[in-house]
């Protein structure tokens, strides 16, 4: 009886182990930031908007995803903006 009840001690204690290692564990995210002009997808993670790459103009459904080929979520602080591109982007992978 005795060692029945340290087996279960011990069995509990390490899923007690295996739910905090979960619990406080930061899960890291690599969000990217991706825009569609014309059909084509741009990898705009690395560009700042300006007048020479691209911008966020007013009219649309969204301007930044998380994710290119219409798989990702509106990643835009406003999700009524359209995404134009004005100069020479990295195409999305």
């Amino acid at each position: 009886m005795k060692s029945k009840i340290l087996n279960l001690l011990r069995g509990g204690v390490f899923m007690l182990a295996i739910v905090a290692a979960f619990a406080f564990t930061e899960r890291s995210v690599n969000t990217g930031e991706y825009g569609q002009h014309q059909g084509i997808w741009y990898d705009v993670t690395e560009v700042d908007p300006s007048s020479t790459t691209y911008q966020c103009d007013p009219a649309g459904n969204g301007c930044l995803y998380d994710e290119p080929f219409g798989m990702g979520q509106v990643i835009s602080s406003v999700s009524d903006r359209v995404f134009v591109k004005k100069g020479d982007l990295p195409l999305a992978e």
